[in-house]
C-alpha cells in the first residue's frame, strides 16, 4: 500500500469511529473532505520534494561539476599543419584527490575547418599508468565528425590515480584536412571522474571547456634555425659566420731597414649577423617568404665599413649585398621570394680598399 492510499484509509477511519447525527453530518459534511484534501497535497509535495532532490543528486553524480577538483588541459605538438600529422595530449590534475578512474567523451568538432578523412587514433601515456578498461570507442556521426569516449583507470583494481601537477594521460592523434579551427567539445554530461571509495561515486572532474586548435596551411609553416652557418630546411635559417682571427707574432730576424712594410688587417672578426624586420629595424627570428629582411653584422672595434654577401637558392656563387650607406653595419632591404637553403656573411673593413677587409671564411 502507497503512502497515499495509507494517508486516505486512516482518514476514512477517523472519520467511521466519530458519532454524528444526520442533521450533524449534513451541516458540517464538507469539513472531513477539506481536511483529507489538505493532508493529501501536503504528502503529494514532500513525496515529489524527495524524488526531485534524488533525480538532483543522481544527475551530480554521473556528470563533471563546476567546482569540481580534477582539472583536464592539453597541449598540441608541434604546428598543426594541413595534411601533417597531428597529436593532442590530454593532461589530468586531480590536485591531490584519488579517483578510480576518469571517464571522457569529446566531439572533433570540425565545422570551421573540413572533416577529418581518415579516423583519429588515440593512445595511453605509459608513464600516467592508466590503461584503457575498454578500447575507446570512435565513432563517425552524420556530419561527418568524430566522437571519442574513452575510460581510463589503473590496471589493478584496488589502485587509484591520483595527481598534484597536470600529468598526460593520452594522446590523441589525427591529420587536419582544411585550415581553420578544430575543436574537443566534451559531453560534460558522461564525462566524469569519481573519487575513490566513494559510497555513492561522487563525481569531482570539473566542467571542461571545448579546446580549440589553429590548423594552418603548409605554405605559411616555417621554421628558423639559428646555427654557425645560414641553413635552413623549407625557409631561412641565418647565424653568424666566423671569420678566422690572424695573428701576427714578431719575428726574432731583423728585418733591414730598406724593406718596405706591408700592413695586413688583423683584430677581431664579424664574429654575429642576424636578420632584422626592414620595415621596423626589430630582429626578424622567424622569417617566412615575402618578407622583406635586412642583415645586420656586429659591431666591431676598428671597422670603417663592413661587406656583405649571400648565396640564395638554385645558386653556387655569392652575390654581393651593399650596406645602406658608407660605414653602415646593417645591409640593404632583401626579398625572400622562395623557400630553400640561404647562406649570408658579413665582414668588417679598417678602410676604403678592398685589401683592409677580412677575408671572407
Amino acid at each position: 500500500m502507497s503512502i497515499l492510499d495509507d494517508s486516505l484509509y486512516q482518514l476514512q477511519m477517523n472519520a467511521g469511529d466519530q458519532p454524528v447525527s444526520k442533521k450533524r453530518r449534513s451541516s458540517n459534511g464538507k469539513k472531513p473532505f477539506v481536511l483529507g484534501a489538505l493532508v493529501l497535497v501536503v504528502v503529494m509535495g514532500i513525496f515529489i520534494s524527495v524524488k526531485l532532490a534524488q533525480k538532483g543528486q543522481d544527475v551530480r553524480n554521473q556528470a563533471s561539476v563546476d567546482n569540481g577538483q580534477v582539472l583536464i588541459t592539453s597541449t598540441a605538438t608541434g604546428s598543426l599543419a594541413v595534411g601533417q600529422p597531428a597529436s593532442v595530449t590530454l593532461k589530468a590534475n586531480t590536485q591531490g584527490v584519488n579517483v578510480n578512474g576518469i571517464a571522457l567523451t569529446f566531439t572533433i568538432n570540425t565545422s570551421q575547418s573540413q572533416p577529418l578523412t581518415v579516423a583519429p587514433t588515440v593512445q595511453t601515456v605509459s608513464s600516467s599508468g592508466l590503461d584503457f578498461l575498454v578500447p575507446p570507442m570512435i565513432t563517425q556521426n552524420s556530419n561527418g565528425m568524430y566522437q571519442v569516449a574513452l575510460n581510463l583507470a589503473k590496471p589493478v583494481v584496488t589502485e587509484v590515480f591520483s595527481s598534484s601537477t597536470p600529468q598526460d594521460i593520452v594522446t590523441v592523434n589525427f591529420s587536419p584536412t582544411a585550415a581553420g579551427i578544430i575543436s574537443f567539445q566534451f559531453d560534460n554530461v558522461s564525462s566524469k571522474a569519481p573519487v575513490a571509495n566513494s559510497v555513492n561515486g561522487d563525481d569531482t572532474l570539473k566542467t571542461i571547456q571545448p579546446m580549440d586548435f589553429n590548423v594552418v596551411s603548409p605554405t605559411t609553416v616555417s621554421t628558423i634555425t639559428l646555427t654557425p652557418t645560414l641553413t635552413a630546411t623549407q625557409t631561412l635559417t641565418l647565424s653568424p659566420t666566423l671569420t678566422p682571427v690572424v695573428t701576427l707574432a714578431p719575428s726574432s730576424t731583423a728585418v733591414p731597414s730598406n724593406t718596405p712594410a706591408t700592413t695586413v688587417p688583423v683584430g677581431a672578426t664579424c664574429n654575429s649577423i642576424q636578420i632584422l624586420n626592414a620595415s621596423t629595424g626589430l630582429p626578424n627570428t622567424a622569417p617566412h617568404r615575402g618578407d622583406t629582411v635586412q642583415f645586420e653584422c656586429g659591431a666591431i672595434n676598428g671597422a670603417v665599413r663592413y661587406e656583405f654577401q649571400m648565396i640564395v637558392p638554385g645558386q653556387t656563387t655569392y652575390s654581393p649585398l651593399l650596406a645602406v650607406s658608407n660605414g653602415a653595419r646593417v645591409s640593404q632591404s632583401y626579398t625572400i621570394s622562395s623557400t630553400g637553403d640561404f647562406i649570408a656573411q658579413c665582414r668588417m673593413c679598417t678602410g676604403a680598399a678592398a685589401s683592409t677587409c677580412q677575408a671572407w671564411e
